[in-house]
């Protein structure tokens, strides 16, 4: 039984605002500079009328008092800071992450001070994979080509020379989780040949999802499409460097709408620009937002979005109804759905 007050952080997920009339309800004369809570339920109530989302449950659930207070005092609960780095939360309770990736949280401080690591996985999914098989399919088409030729008073396809099938060309997964898995199913129904890499799923499962297992160099250098769907960790920062994209095909492209610091911005700028790699497609960048004479920015070989990828209305509505279930399951003395630090159980 874990005892203490409960810090639960819903951390930074582009800076969205969780208190928007637009987007959700707040109780009847809200105050978000409050350091009350409403009195039932003892701080679950907060979160389901703020939220309008019924959580389910019954029996006794803690008293705790629930505070604005963005220094991450004990008994704080932060929503939606617009502080970039979650890195410590002090006293016993729940981190979560409100999103996927956990990299902006210290899991070895958290687990040494007995704190739960919680995230949404499971939110996103059919969003993000769409979004990069649009970017894929720009590319496919050479839809910008095709734009730059317009915008010059040309009228001819001479610019998209040569223009391949999906049928014809390999798309190449690194990663293969949830994203990953939905894209290959997206991609195979238009004709595209998958192949994945990942060393964490067994070959038998991405074959039996329809795609190829191969290594990640064979993938490198083979795929017509390069589509990244990896957490970020010191293993895999810059796993897309200049080596890498030396290895690539002249006519291949680099899809990314993971995590940022997954590539090698400055030797993606120089591959670019050396003709070495037919494009990018980019939803995520190393530093968001990017400086506004970022190279990137006004390459011709490149489309970049702003970290858009996970977001239509019901991803956005499933986002916060999941985060709030989790804070609401700790709150009620239980262990996270999603607990990234299995070992802060002991």
């Amino acid at each position: 039984m874990r005892v203490g007050v409960l810090p639960v952080i819903l951390g930074t997920f582009l800076a969205l605002t969780a208190f928007s009339s637009a987007a959700v309800a707040a109780p009847p004369n809200f105050d978000p500079n409050t350091t009350e809570r409403p009195r039932s339920r003892g701080g679950v109530g907060f979160f389901e009328q703020l939220f309008g989302i019924g959580t389910g449950g019954s029996g006794p659930v803690p008293r705790r008092r629930v505070s604005f207070d963005p220094r991450y005092k004990q008994g704080t609960v932060v929503i939606n800071t617009k502080e970039r780095r979650l890195y410590l939360v002090t006293g016993e309770g729940e981190a979560l992450r409100y999103g996927i990736g956990v990299d902006t949280v210290d899991l070895a401080e958290c687990t040494k001070r007995g704190i739960y690591v919680a995230n949404v996985p499971d939110y996103c999914i059919d969003e993000v994979a769409t979004h990069a098989l649009t970017l894929i399919l720009t590319w496919s088409r050479k839809l910008p080509l095709a734009q730059q030729t317009i915008k010059s008073g040309q009228w001819d396809i001479s610019a998209l020379r040569p223009l391949e099938s999906p049928r014809d060309q390999v798309l190449g997964l690194v990663g293969f989780g949830r994203i990953a898995q939905a894209l290959c199913r997206m991609s195979r129904a238009i004709g595209f040949q998958v192949w994945a890499h990942d060393p964490y799923v067994e070959k038998s499962r991405i074959q039996k999802r329809g795609a190829k297992a191969v290594s990640l160099k064979h993938l490198v250098r083979g795929a017509d499409f390069i589509s990244l769907h990896l957490p970020l960790t010191a293993k895999t920062r810059h796993i897309i460097n200049a080596e890498r994209l030396r290895d690539m095909k002249p006519t291949s492209y680099l899809i990314n709408t993971a995590r940022g610091e997954l590539v090698d911005e400055k030797a993606l700028q120089h591959a670019l620009m050396e003709g070495r790699i037919g494009g990018a497609g980019l939803d995520v960048m190393e530093h968001e937002p990017p400086d506004s004479d970022h190279p990137l920015r006004f390459s011709e070989r490149i489309v970049v979005t702003p970290h858009c990828a996970w977001y239509t209305t019901r991803s956005q509505k499933e986002l916060r109804q999941k985060a709030c279930a989790e804070a609401i399951r700790v709150l009620r003395g239980g262990i996270p759905k999603h607990l990234v630090n299995k070992a802060a159980l002991r």
